[in-house]
């Protein structure tokens, strides 16, 4: 008894993580491996951090979409379309939160590892990119105005 109540409760979240809202938001960082690869310059690591966080963003904004539409009256009895999990009582307000709050830092966790990937793979040094820190040669100029914009980072 104890597993069927389990998969219906993992159905019910895998509905409402709208897993076919999925392939659209995988496009995009589909198409930019494709560019990358064919400039020479696709990085596995990155491309499995970009799907990832992609996949964390939108099961967020899913889940934070049924919260917030049941919480403030959009999702009701009479709505037409697929019933949402807070709505329809199969999920509480509560655990929706605590789920929203879960992918919240799994999408930040993701992203800031893809940005350590990333940089890290393009041989950044540190925030040397931060417009706070200019570049050595930038530091020594008189007049920071007298160095192009272009010295500013090590972009």
């Amino acid at each position: 008894m104890q597993s069927s109540t389990n998969t219906s409760t993992v159905g019910v979240w895998v509905s409402a993580f709208r897993l076919r809202t999925l392939p659209l938001a995988l496009a995009s960082i589909g198409m930019g491996s494709f560019l990358a690869a064919a400039a020479g310059r696709f990085n596995l690591a990155v491309f499995a951090l970009c799907a990832l966080t992609t996949v964390f963003l939108q099961i967020l904004s899913n889940l934070a979409n049924d919260y917030g539409d049941s919480v403030h009256g959009a999702d009701h009895a009479g709505r037409s379309g697929p019933q949402r999990a807070v709505q329809s009582g199969r999920v509480s307000a509560a655990a929706m939160r605590n789920a929203v709050a879960l992918f919240a830092g799994l999408a930040l966790a993701t992203g800031i590892a893809l940005l350590y990937v990333a940089l890290r793979s393009r041989r950044f040094s540190g925030w040397g990119c931060c417009p706070l820190r200019p570049p050595l040669r930038t530091r020594r100029a008189k007049n920071l105005t007298d160095t192009p914009a272009s010295a500013m980072c090590r972009c």
